[in-house]
């Protein structure tokens, strides 16, 4: 039963760790190089504010769960036995040092992605295109 728990624990901490970490710098890339390179061939519609304001805060969520990790991480150890907790000492500090610095990383992204949302959200609301933006600057 003990080992059951433990494992499922570990599965819960992991597929944290699996769904949060990617996330911002796949959405970054994402809004940064790739929906920009539509835009100047028309690709911008009225839904697009919607859906760039639900990643805005489906990327909260992402971010709440990055923190989390360490948390999750720590509370699972207070479950253990005493004498398991020598056993996983050194597993428990890579997994909190290194959440940690995975967790400010994405906080980076974070900031970053969520400027980059509001930009487009400006542009996009606007019906603003780079092509048209150069054509009115040579004019």
């Amino acid at each position: 039963m003990a080992a059951s728990a433990h494992f499922s624990g570990n599965r819960i901490v992991c597929g944290a760790m699996a769904m949060a970490y990617p996330y911002f710098p796949v959405g970054s890339y994402a809004v940064r190089s790739l929906y920009p390179a539509f835009l100047p061939l028309g690709g911008a519609f009225g839904s697009d504010v919607e859906q760039l304001r639900a990643l805005d805060r489906r990327s909260t969520y992402f971010l709440l769960l990055a923190a989390a990790v360490p948390l999750l991480g720590a509370a699972g150890v207070t479950f253990l036995p005493a004498a398991d907790i020598t056993e996983v000492r050194p597993a428990l500090r890579v997994l909190l040092l290194g959440s940690a610095l995975a967790f400010a990383g994405a906080y980076l992204l974070f900031r970053t992605l969520e400027r980059d949302i509001a930009a487009l959200e400006r542009v996009v609301a606007h019906g603003i295109t780079p092509h048209a933006a150069d054509s009115a600057s040579t004019v």
